[in-house]
């Protein structure tokens, strides 16, 4: 999971990157709000899996 993880951001931040083009700073700022939506991403998914979760494990009780 580890190796994985590590192409996955690699490969983002490298295809943000070139989104910026020759600017050094629009790179930075696609770098930056890219990942960000990614974690924001991920932190909507994990709060909607953890809503479900807690009422399928207590169905099943």
């Amino acid at each position: 999971m580890t190796s994985l993880s590590i192409a996955f951001g690699t490969a983002t931040a490298g295809a943000l990157v070139n989104l910026g083009g020759s600017s050094m700073l629009d790179a930075a700022r696609y770098v930056l709000f890219g990942f960000a939506i990614i974690c924001s991403i991920g932190a909507l998914t994990a709060r909607a899996a953890g809503r479900t979760g807690g009422r399928l494990s207590s169905e099943l009780r």
